[in-house]
């Protein structure tokens, strides 16, 4: 897989590769980016993203989204005048200056002008106090958005807050770097508790930042799993037409569709790596257009218990590579649910579908943004 170093911000930062490009602040076809080439260890000839291959179908596709601008119609041009001639006037006198007089018209004119910049200093202050505010309020929401799991399921943290009777207090601290540090402090059996979380509000993404705001979600987590264990079913739903779903929705784009076949525990995972509900549409949403093309097909099904499947799959497109993708699933709440994914580059031989993932009590690692539906190696 390529990489590049990048040239954002007077600084030069890498090497990345292309998803991690495309998810960088301030990335954009003004930034100047050179390939990385052999065992070469700085930069050597920079260029315009738009020039590479692997990036300029990304420019292509956002070119493509906005709206074309008609050029404005030019205005008429007004009738010359017609000259009339005018008898000669004769010169009137000079007007004789006045001395000693008091300059009251240039004082005026220096109030006005002092009066309109300090008018215009403070509507100026009352803008930018506005619009922290207002991303204040975006990071609020986010934060409360952010789903908890708990022994009657997933919900939001506002929810969860007012369940418990919680009244916080929030406290904000923006970055130079344009995020924001969101701080949730309550008081809980005499013990101050500190939340703090980092806010995107660019990629509308939530990342815990202490150790209690993580405890806050594997604490009921934790709970979740141990209270959600209820009798078996005497029927179990149909795999095959949840499986079929999905690969409707990843083909279709339906990538809200492909949200909602995630486990809980997949959602917790996520989240915790600061990938939101709308982040992950808006992602998957726009790299779809760079996998037109691509078929999906299942090559093995295996069960691994009453609740729970392996499935291997190929992901085929002419002209590259095929990736074999390995998925976990399991029967959650009477439905069948995406509980893991990997992908896997189709050179060498195709991934076993005998190797299940090892359970045990602690969480799997957080899924990268590469091993999502939708995202190509």
């Amino acid at each position: 897989m390529s990489k590049y170093w990048v040239y954002i911000d007077d600084k030069v930062a890498g090497p990345y590769t292309v998803d991690q490009l495309i998810r960088l602040r301030g990335f954009s076809r003004q930034a100047r980016i050179c390939a990385q080439e052999g065992n070469e260890e700085g930069p050597q000839r920079w260029t315009s993203p738009a020039d590479i291959p692997e990036l300029s179908h990304i420019f292509k596709a956002v070119d493509e989204t906005r709206p074309v601008m008609m050029p404005p119609r030019p205005k008429p041009k007004p009738a010359a005048p017609k000259m009339r001639l005018r008898p000669a006037e004769s010169p009137a006198e000079p007007a004789r200056e006045k001395k000693g007089g008091f300059p009251w018209a240039a004082i005026g004119i220096s109030l006005l002008v002092c009066a309109l910049a300090v008018a215009g200093y403070f509507l100026w202050q009352k803008n930018v106090a506005h619009g922290l505010e207002q991303e204040r309020l975006s990071a609020r929401q986010l934060v409360e958005n952010v789903l908890v799991n708990t022994p009657a399921g997933a919900i939001p943290f506002k929810q969860f807050m007012l369940q418990k009777n919680i009244q916080p207090r929030w406290e904000y601290e923006r970055q130079l770097t344009g995020l924001y540090n969101v701080s949730v402090l309550w008081f809980e059996g005499g013990a101050s508790i500190d939340n703090a979380f980092e806010v995107n509000l660019e990629a509308q993404t939530v990342r815990p930042l202490n150790s209690a705001a993580a405890k806050l979600f594997s604490d009921n987590t934790a709970a979740a799993h141990k209270t959600a264990e209820a009798p078996a079913k005497p029927k179990t739903p149909d795999f095959n037409g949840a499986l079929s779903d999905w690969q409707d929705a990843v083909q279709n784009g339906d990538f809200e569709a492909v949200w909602n076949t995630f486990s809980d525990r997949k959602i917790q995972d996520m989240s915790k790596g600061g990938i939101s509900h709308s982040g992950f549409v808006r992602l998957q949403t726009l790299t779809h257009k760079l996998e037109a093309g691509n078929s999906v097909n299942v090559l093995k099904v295996k069960s691994d218990g009453n609740d729970s499947r392996l499935v291997l799959l190929k992901q085929s497109k002419n002209g590259q590579p095929d990736v074999f993708i390995r998925q976990y699933w399991v029967l959650e709440n009477g439905a069948w649910k995406l509980d893991d994914e990997q992908k896997k580059a189709g050179s060498a031989a195709a991934p076993s579908a005998n190797a299940v993932p090892a359970e045990s009590s602690s969480a799997p690692a957080t899924p990268s943004v590469t091993s999502l539906p939708g995202i190509s190696h």
